[in-house]
């Protein structure tokens, strides 16, 4: 049973399977051929003719050679059944030729059938069938894999009709949702869900079917149907994520927003985090919105933030990230880190530390991070921030080419000058005596006139041309 239990594992699998395969080769060796460490007792010698002869006393203690004599007398898995789960690991694995040596062996046709159409020789495949139903007409499994291997659904339905066989109802479902060209039919997935129907109505129990089901339910928008299946899914299998996302969105479309972010709440919780998809976490960020959950959405943005870090600033929803910060300043700051809420610490960190590790040249990122600071009491670190919001817009390649580009450069530059007027005189960062910036006045009008002297060749006749150079009039009035 270990080796069983390994075998499904990743880490495990290997190991699993070659304790397989020493189960299976040493169960056949005659323990009598085997070389012994030690020779056997006399009690051992003699216990066959003790026990019929009633000469043992249930005093005496006996060897363990003895007492594990019989121990093939519990309920063990026979050799052919330990022959079976070993073939059947090893064609999950990919170890096809392997399993196929272990189902000829075993005289299992269908399941070396299987094999055969799996690596390409369809011809042995088909001749094994054959010889199958020649023997047995109505081996229902028979004949609804010499239907996979057709692609004829004669086959699959001879097979429902004789033994009620569920893969053959999925088999047609298939078929009638990804017709092969040849056969010159279009996609029905009508069709299709009612033949997953009849399927799981003779085997209720598997997950992949029900799964398909719900995805059929999804292409048509029949979404009770969807619900339904997808609930089913994590009934069988609670740690399916995609499960719980599908049954979200099925949620999601009949208004029951309540229930779906239950559901993806158990989605983004179950199974493996290094297999879940982005867009799973989009849609927990998205329906927790809606509901108000802010507490979520921070949780949700961090997340997406680390998944999707290659994208850099792309990893983003700038809108979501301005109203967090809308949030956060909407209360007063406390200073005293004991007194601060989870949601205030926790957006604090997300704006002000793991933002900025991921924003180039984003103006809008650079002003919300400064309000933030300016908000936490820490006017150097907003102060960086408005320069950082202006060398991105001056370095923007459509600066000479877009309006757009420049209007929203001189917006920046007039907030930047704002910020050295307002934050250059108040207390630095080490509270001694020091300012935030001693000569932000040249630090202004330098500013103002590095901007003009990009832009003069291209818009000294636009509004913001005039704006900047009314700005550099005040500047240079001080």
């Amino acid at each position: 049973m270990r080796s069983l239990f390994e075998s499904q594992r990743a880490k495990t699998v290997e190991r699993g399977v070659l304790q397989l395969y020493s189960l299976v080769e040493e169960l056949g060796i005659d323990n009598d051929k085997t070389a012994r460490l030690f020779p056997k007792s006399e009690d051992e010698i003699n216990f066959s003719k003790d026990i019929l002869n009633d000469n043992i006393s249930n005093t005496k203690i006996l060897p363990n050679g003895i007492r594990l004599k019989y121990v093939h007398l519990l309920p063990l898995m026979p050799r052919w059944g330990m022959d079976d789960k070993l073939a059947e690991k090893l064609t999950e694995l990919g170890s096809l030729k392997s399993a196929l040596e272990i189902y000829e062996r075993l005289h299992q046709w269908i399941d070396a059938a299987v094999c055969y159409g799996a690596i390409g020789d369809e011809a042995s495949a088909k001749n094994l069938l054959e010889k199958r139903l020649a023997e047995y007409p109505k081996d229902a499994r028979a004949l609804c894999v010499l239907g996979d291997i057709e692609q004829d659904p004669k086959y699959w339905e001879q097979s429902w009709e004789i033994g009620r066989y569920a893969n053959a109802k999925k088999s047609l479902a298939k078929y009638y949702y990804n017709p092969p060209r040849e056969s010159g039919l279009s996609r029905n997935a009508q069709l299709a869900i009612d033949h997953m129907f009849d399927c799981l109505a003779a085997n209720p129990l598997s997950f992949d079917n029900w799964y398909f089901y719900g995805c059929l339910g999804l292409e048509v928008e029949n979404l009770e149907l969807a619900a339904e299946a997808f609930t089913r899914c994590v009934a069988i299998d609670e740690t399916s994520s995609y499960s719980w996302s599908n049954l979200a969105s099925a949620l999601l479309k009949m208004d029951k927003n309540q229930e779906a972010f239950n559901a993806l709440k158990k989605a983004v919780n179950a199974g493996d985090n290094n297999k879940k998809g982005w867009r799973i976490w989009e849609n927990y960020l998205l329906v927790a919105i809606k509901l108000g959950r802010w507490d979520d959405v921070l949780f949700a943005s961090k997340t997406l933030l680390n998944m999707k870090r290659k994208e850099g600033q792309g990893s983003l929803d700038i809108p979501i990230l301005e109203k967090l910060a809308e949030l956060l300043i909407s209360e007063p700051y406390n200073d005293e880190s004991a007194r601060q809420t989870y949601f205030q610490k926790s957006c604090i960190d997300f704006i002000c530390n793991q933002v900025p590790s991921v924003v180039n040249n984003s103006i809008r990122c650079w002003k919300i991070i400064a309000k933030v600071n300016i908000w936490r009491n820490k006017p150097w670190m907003a102060l960086d921030d408005y320069e950082k919001c202006y060398r991105a817009a001056i370095n923007n390649p459509d600066l000479t080419l877009e309006e757009s580009a420049w209007n929203e450069a001189v917006e920046t530059c007039v907030d930047l000058v704002f910020a050295y007027e307002s934050l250059g005189e108040r207390d630095g960062k080490y509270g001694a005596g020091d300012v935030v910036c001693k000569d932000w006045k040249y630090k202004a009008k330098s500013s103002v006139r590095s901007l003009m002297s990009k832009g003069k060749s291209s818009w000294e006749d636009s509004e913001g041309w005039e704006r900047l150079q009314e700005l550099k009039d005040e500047l240079m009035g001080h």
